[in-house]
């Protein structure tokens, strides 16, 4: 039967309104939808190729590892009992029943195959240095013993047993970082882009199931009703988008189009925040996180080959003025890599020296290297694109050019162009920040143990490395008594702040927006965003 336009038209238009509110009709049915918006979209959504913020945020979404952060920290979640032993070397978890999202179970020899895919020295797991807390695990992947030798078993569907090469504190907690949360096997070895498709073809294990990626737009997930435990999830879909301006993002906030904006997964425009601040019942929280936003120097490309121009560059940077004037979310400058919240009194190292120590070093390195005002090399700064980054990087800009009278080019790139130049080495000096995978600052020591381009992998696109530096994180590793570990860790550090590859500028805050009737989720001070239990309160 035909009905009048003017009826389809108002139809339409009730349709259109509904489905921008955070509660959709579904016939009788409220939907509940939680939007947000992240600035790029997730490098993956293969838990084991994370390599960002988003990547994270979405793995926690749609995927569960044996454990799962909570307030309580690790909490057991696949695993239904957790044995240690005496030597706290060998761990033994005992599964709960669980299903994949396509009905089949969950097995101790999912997680078998995924740990030992991310040891194979041709799996391009950007973190995979975090599972050489293994028996073999970096051999295996410097290919000097098979996976097969990694201690990683399973005796039975129920039962998962891990061997370490020496005890750790922080094992448990890294059971919950989705690096080590299992893929299907079957549609791994079956489909290898199953990671780049959505609907059925995407199997997960998590809260929630993956109905659409839009790349470029958005991806949409909606609860998933064969979750352990799906009692407990109340949303029904999260819809998170992909808008990199964040004064849209900030619109779209205040216009109640989205439910949550800024971190982790984004930013809020910093000329913003001193009036959002001020509102009465102001919907803005800031809290502490472990990371910091650095610098990072292309120690082979000149003229970041000299010791001292890195260090000149980054004595001359004014922190303050940053965080002042341009970031404004309550960030500490920072002269080391370890973020306060991860040591508890943790003291930044004495390295601030200043301007007329900046400049020292600048006329020291250009005598040793022949080097005039002329004859300088082109430096350019590179950046992911966004207003606050921008603004910052125009700030130091200036900076550099007051202290050494020299012109330094700025560029920005989309995000995932920007990792790509990072990782493939191609720049001089680049910003980005990077946030603790754990609670304990030998995670962030880590990343420059090695560079990228090492057997092993790794995340320390700087091309430099140092064998005390190493070799003090090593012995760190396995050293028992906390207070000498503490003391090689400073040690290590220190090295890392004389050599200087990176020039450390703040240590990060989380700033995001959140509607009132937004409760139960839960962001903790490594950026884990978890919706498991997340609701609204109307």
């Amino acid at each position: 039967m035909k009905k009048p336009l003017i009826y389809l038209l108002v139809c339409l238009t009730a349709l259109l309104s509904s489905c921008q509110s955070k509660k959709e009709s579904s016939g009788d049915k409220k939907v509940s939808n939680f939007r947000m918006n992240s600035h790029s979209e997730p490098t993956s959504l293969d838990p084991r190729l994370i390599s960002d913020i988003p990547s994270v945020t979405t793995a926690k979404i749609l995927f569960d590892g044996l454990c799962r952060m909570t307030e309580q920290g690790a909490t057991p979640s696949l695993a239904l009992k957790i044995e240690v032993s005496e030597d706290k070397k060998c761990y033994s978890f005992h599964l709960k029943k669980s299903l994949w999202s396509n009905g089949e179970p969950i097995t101790a020899h999912d997680f078998e195959y995924s740990w030992k895919s991310i040891l194979d020295p041709n799996f391009p797991a950007q973190y995979a240095h975090q599972l050489f807390i293994l028996k073999n695990g970096a051999l295996a992947k410097m290919g000097a013993v098979p996976t097969s030798g990694v201690g990683v078993r399973a005796l039975a569907d129920d039962l998962l047993v891990v061997e370490l090469e020496h005890p750790s504190n922080y094992f448990l907690e890294l059971t919950a970082f989705p690096l080590c949360y299992p893929v299907n096997r079957q549609t791994d070895e079956n489909n290898p882009e199953w990671a780049n498709c959505d609907g059925k073809s995407f199997v997960c294990s998590g809260p929630f199931n993956l109905i659409q990626w839009r790349k470029g737009a958005d991806v949409v997930v909606q609860k998933n009703p064969l979750y352990w435990e799906s009692e407990v999830v109340q949303l029904d879909q999260i819809t998170l988008s992909f808008i990199e301006d964040e004064h849209t993002e900030l619109n779209m906030y205040e216009n109640g189009e989205l439910d949550w904006a800024g971190s982790p997964n984004s930013s809020i425009p910093p000329e913003a925040l001193p009036e959002l601040q001020q509102r009465a019942n102001t919907e803005l929280f800031v809290l502490p996180i472990a990371g910091t936003y650095c610098y990072k120097f292309n120690t082979k490309v000149a003229p970041f080959h000299s010791q001292k121009i890195r260090q000149a560059f980054a004595y001359a940077i004014d922190r303050k003025i940053l965080i002042d004037n341009i970031l404004q979310a309550h960030q500490i400058a920072a002269q080391a890599l370890i973020p306060p919240c991860v040591v508890a009194n943790h003291q930044d190292l004495p390295n601030a020296k200043g301007l007329a120590e900046a400049k020292a070093l600048f006329e020291q390195a250009c005598t040793e290297e022949g080097w005039n005002q002329e004859s300088f090399p082109p430096v350019t700064l590179i950046f992911s694109r966004s207003e606050k980054h921008h603004k910052m990087a125009q700030a130091v800009q200036q900076q550099w050019n007051e202290a050494f009278g020299i012109k330094v080019a700025l560029q920005s790139y989309e995000w995932n162009t920007f990792v790509q130049k990072l990782n493939q080495r191609d720049y001089q000096v680049g910003g980005r920040g990077w946030v603790s995978d754990l609670s304990d600052p030998l995670a962030l020591l880590e990343i420059y143990k090695q560079t990228n381009d090492a057997p092993s992998g790794g995340g320390n696109d700087t091309h430099w490395h140092n064998k005390s530096f190493a070799r003090l994180l090593e012995e760190a590793k396995r050293c028992p008594d906390p207070t000498r570990r503490t003391l090689l860790l400073n040690e290590a550090e220190t090295i890392l702040m004389e050599q200087m590859p990176i020039a450390p500028l703040y240590h990060s805050t989380a700033c995001y927006l959140k509607k009132s009737y937004v409760k139960g989720v839960y962001l903790s001070k490594l950026c884990d965003l978890d919706f498991k239990y997340a609701y609204f309160d109307d």
